[in-house]
């Protein structure tokens, strides 16, 4: 049965069982110093300082001391050497790292990657840029739009002009397809 005495008691038993301080401090201390290095990809990237994070907040809630030169090394040897390399850009010459600033650094540098990694992944997706032209179906369909519509110059066009100019375009699609004479695109 429930009830304020035996929730107090519930309370206590779990305590005893899983509240050893030491116990839990030692393990995140162990899972930091074994922690998997990451690659330059920046989802390595961000586990790991997911990770990181993790553990150095439930030792700061533990009460324990985490601006260590000891964690700032462990960090360092387990980043990418490129990666190693942008954050000592960033931190310049003249000073020392703390285990704050590493990891505000690192979570600046990530950030940074994602979101270029983001715009990279929109212009690819929203610009005619982002793949090569294919000259042979420009000159196809230069030729096409010659013969179907009867264009005045004896040489077809051969830009990406051709391809979105829209003098023609009522024209285009009013005429019939050249294919099976129905009224939609011929490409259709």
């Amino acid at each position: 049965m429930l009830s304020n005495e035996n929730y107090k008691i519930a309370v206590e038993i779990l305590k005893e069982r899983y509240g050893n301080k030491q116990y839990i401090i030692d393990l995140h201390y162990s899972k930091l110093m074994n922690l998997t290095p990451p690659n330059n990809r920046t989802e390595s990237l961000r586990h790991f300082l997911d990770t990181v994070e993790k553990h150095f907040r439930s030792l700061d809630i533990l009460s324990k001391n985490t601006d260590q030169n000891m964690f700032v090394s462990i960090i360092k040897s387990m980043l990418p050497r490129d990666t190693l390399l942008q954050l000592e850009i960033q931190k310049g010459t003249d000073k020392e790292w703390t285990v704050k600033e590493l990891r505000e650094r690192l979570r600046s540098y990530i950030t940074a990657k994602e979101r270029a990694e983001q715009d990279k992944s929109y212009h690819k997706e929203n610009t005619a840029f982002a793949r090569p032209v294919d000259q042979s179906k420009l000159r196809m369909a230069a030729m096409d739009s010659k013969r179907v519509y009867g264009t005045s110059s004896s040489r077809p066009a051969m830009s990406a002009q051709a391809l979105v100019s829209t003098e023609n375009t009522s024209r285009m699609y009013s005429d019939k397809c050249m294919y099976c004479t129905n009224r939609h695109w011929s490409d259709n």
